[in-house]
């Protein structure tokens, strides 16, 4: 007994010590884990007091169990919260955990759960055996009551959350009921009202071509031109936007990248994202599950833009066999650049960084692009970099941020200095009068502990996967304001958005969001999956935090998106 005591002490001075290191302010959360605690040594108690035969394989997974537990408290120390469904989507970028530091607390877990496991056979009487189910009733009534009454998917105790949260990632959530009849989303306009701002009458350019560059996981907060908190984290960003429209309260509708790229440039919910069931990690590029999904039918700005005679192109920082290869290919580029392909462009062989192409690499991979175009023909360019990801800090030789003690802020400073390489080679070039340029991101910055130390006192921030991103337009063929208020419409408007810039409408399509430049006639919905949030008062908020009249025309929106997956599933969103 004594040895389970202290186990159950190291359990739980693990748990305490994560909360302190993610900074939690609440001290009631020290006691969170008791009751997964007193049930995991409990049924210990119990397999030493059983058959040999039966010993070892509960031992085997109370020491599986003991692992899950340690690794859940590490996470929660980095993000403040367990393990995620959206984090589990995304298991493939594991490997940016592969640092000296995390395989030593790896190995320190194994050993130490190795530990706790062990012990001498206990006899029970009929007393011991009473105590130890009543205590095990009560403390699985503990660990039901956590579980239930946390509304994050990542909350609750660690591992009954991710006991959970496997199910629902492995389990699809959607069952399609009936036979879908039609396509219900598709319409014939894709906005309503000419773009409100006038064209300048000294620039006359038809066909303008488009630079479209997607950040990994940016929070505008943290840009100086969003009043960011420091003022000297991105000075080209913030040049560019000086020359540009900067567009306020602009929020990521859906996350993470495989849903942000896909959802922007088809304006729609996509219900699959990375390594769930069904999702398109997990498989080289063109083979099962990917395969499938790239077969599906949607309308895309790239497509869009090819019936206009344009030139369409991706540049991916990934290899060609990483499955966002056939998630680009799908929605219609005619030429997807990969690090593969950067050879053909860049001057020198690139070296990787966390497997993909650096940002600096990606910048000057564009410029050379721009610099080998030999036709007049208007294209469209989008980028997506990499090195901004969450877990990430920048390599040696990149730009980091004063001291380098803060991973988000130097991965910020190096993009910017990257951006700013390009934005120099752009206005001195045969572009800058007949090209917009967008400057956007995937989804906002996830809340790891280096983001969090920067906006833990925002009090318009709320730990969740959503957050206001940017939006800059430079178009030098529009007289457009300084700064626009988008009145917490989502990245569902990109598509939409360009399209009335380019004026191109009355063409069929699925697209689910309007305009920034329209009025917002819909309760905005954020949604990841199966998770679904709302904004109010420029907070984001979950739809069972609205009041009843806004909750209701939330709902309709969410029953909507549910009625989008299952066209999505028997592939009828559009043809």
């Amino acid at each position: 007994m004594k040895r389970l005591c202290l186990s159950g002490t190291v359990l739980w001075i693990s748990w305490i010590l994560s909360v302190i290191s993610y900074g939690e302010k609440e001290r009631w959360m020290f006691f969170q884990t008791i009751p997964e605690i007193v049930l995991l040594l409990f049924f210990l108690y119990l397999i030493r007091a059983s058959k040999n035969k039966w010993k070892h394989i509960g031992q085997s997974i109370i020491f599986l169990l003991c692992i899950i537990y340690f690794i859940q408290c590490i996470y929660y120390s980095q993000v403040g919260e367990f393990m995620s469904i959206l984090a589990l989507e995304n298991a493939d970028q594991a490997y940016l955990l592969i640092r000296p530091a995390y395989i030593i607390c790896l190995l320190v877990i194994i050993v130490v759960s190795f530990l706790i496991v062990q012990g001498s056979k206990v006899f029970l009487s009929k007393n011991k055996l009473i105590i130890s189910m009543v205590c095990i009733v009560l403390s699985v009534g503990g660990v039901y009551i956590q579980n239930t009454n946390s509304h994050r998917g990542g909350g609750g105790t660690p591992i009954a959350s991710l006991s959970k949260n496997i199910v629902k990632s492995i389990i699809p959530f959607t069952k399609q009921q009936k036979k879908i009849a039609g396509y219900p989303f598709e319409k014939e306009w894709i906005y309503k009202n000419s773009l409100p701002f006038p064209a300048k009458s000294d620039k006359q350019v038809e066909q303008p071509n488009i630079i479209i560059i997607f950040t990994e996981g940016t929070s505008a907060r943290l840009l100086d031109c969003y009043n960011g908190k420091l003022g000297d984290v991105t000075p080209n960003i913030d040049a560019f936007s000086e020359k540009s429209m900067v567009v306020d309260r602009y929020y990521n509708h859906t996350a993470a990248t495989f849903r942000g790229t896909h959802g922007q440039l088809t304006s729609c919910y996509p219900r699959y994202g990375g390594y769930e069931k069904g999702g398109w990690v997990g498989n080289k590029s063109g083979a099962g599950v990917s395969k499938q999904l790239a077969k599906r039918e949607y309308q895309s700005l790239p497509k869009l833009l090819n019936e206009r005679g344009y030139d369409t192109s991706f540049i991916s920082p990934h290899m060609q066999e990483d499955p966002y290869t056939d998630l680009l290919n799908m929605l219609g580029f005619h030429q997807v650049y990969t690090r593969d392909s950067s050879t053909e462009f860049l001057p020198y062989n690139p070296e990787l960084w966390h497997s993909s192409l650096t940002d600096q690499d990606m910048y000057t991979e564009l410029v050379q692009i721009l610099e080998h175009k030999t036709t007049s023909q208007p294209f469209l360019i989008a980028m997506y970099t990499f090195e901004t990801h969450t877990n990430v800090d920048t390599p040696d030789d990149g730009i980091k941020y004063k001291d380098g003690s803060n991973e988000t802020l130097n991965t910020l400073h190096n993009v910017d200095n990257a951006f700013g390489t390009f934005w120099n080679y752009f206005m001195h070039s045969q572009y800058k009068d007949n090209t917009i340029i967008i400057f956007t991101a995937d989804h906002c910055h996830y809340h790891d502990k280096p983001f969090m130390s920067l906006v833990a006192n925002d009090t318009d921030y709320v730990k969740c996967f959503h957050d206001r991103i940017p939006l800059i337009i430079y178009d030098p063929l529009h007289s457009l304001p300084e700064r626009y208020d988008a009145q917490n419409n989502t990245s569902l408007a990109l598509t939409p958005t360009i399209c009335q810039i380019l004026g191109i409408n009355n063409e069929k399509n699925s697209f689910l969001g309007i305009s920034i430049f329209e009025p917002l006639d819909t309760a905005p919905v954020l949604a990841a999956g199966s998770d679904f949030y709302s904004i109010e008062d420029n907070h984001v908020v979950r739809p069972d935090q609205l009041s009843e009249n806004d909750k209701k025309a939330v709902q309709q929106q969410i029953e909507k998106i549910m009625l989008f997956y299952e066209c999505e599933k028997a592939n009828r969103v559009f043809h």
